[in-house]
């Protein structure tokens, strides 16, 4: 990684200093011991457009329409083989670590709708929102295959269409915006409110989704 943990440079190394493959199984084989879970980061948008996975790959980018890309989340969450490529990651530390699926990282797709004329799809736009739940579809799908059970998706947004294809979400409404009503409404009236939106959301959510 090159910066922070959000710009990947090898999904398949691990960064130097953080410790070593054998002392990864091992911490996961311990929380597995204690009766906990371990969910991995996964991060499909992929880094920057100049690192080799970019440049062996420019396909795999998304373009504005003056053929320019970006230089960081730049990539087309809703191109097939881009897909495919952070599905054999995700398989891999599964496999290989014993993990038990992922939190992922900015997942509600690209940055801007793609303007490749070559997109194997209908419209630029739809490497956003079709994208970001293409990308969780194929990610989930790979961590159940072999872990059918316990193997779940932490989805990092907030949206209850994302629930379809993943286990959780984050609740951003109610922390940032539902809660802090708490401060400024007397409790007559924010009551009332909380319970007509925890029950719109019972509603409205994926059964059995969970919120983070």
């Amino acid at each position: 990684e090159d910066a922070s943990p959000y710009h990947p440079r090898d999904y398949y190394a691990f960064q130097s200093g953080l410790g070593t493959g054998g002392e990864y199984a091992a911490l996961v084989k311990r929380a597995h011991g204690l009766g906990m879970h371990a969910l991995q980061d996964s991060v499909p948008h992929g880094g920057s457009n100049f690192y080799p996975r970019a440049l062996e790959h420019p396909e795999w980018l998304a373009y504005n329409e003056d053929g320019s890309t970006l230089d960081y989340w730049c990539y087309d969450f809703n191109w097939p083989s881009w897909r495919a490529y952070m599905a054999a990651v995700a398989s891999y530390y599964v496999r290989e670590f014993d993990v038990d699926g992922y939190r992922v990282d900015a997942c509600s797709g690209s940055r801007i709708p793609n303007w490749n004329p070559d997109i194997p799809y209908a419209r630029a736009s739809q490497a956003q929102l079709q994208g970001g739940l293409n990308m969780l579809r194929d990610l989930r799908r790979a961590v159940k295959a072999l872990k059918p059970g316990e193997g779940a998706i932490l989805a990092e947004t907030g949206g209850n269409v994302y629930g379809a294809v993943s286990d959780a979400v984050y609740d951003f409404d109610f922390c940032y915006t539902v809660l802090q009503r708490l401060r400024q409404e007397p409790p007559e009236v924010f009551v009332v409110d909380l319970r007509r939106w925890l029950y719109e959301q019972q509603a409205i959510g994926p059964p059995g989704l969970l919120r983070l």
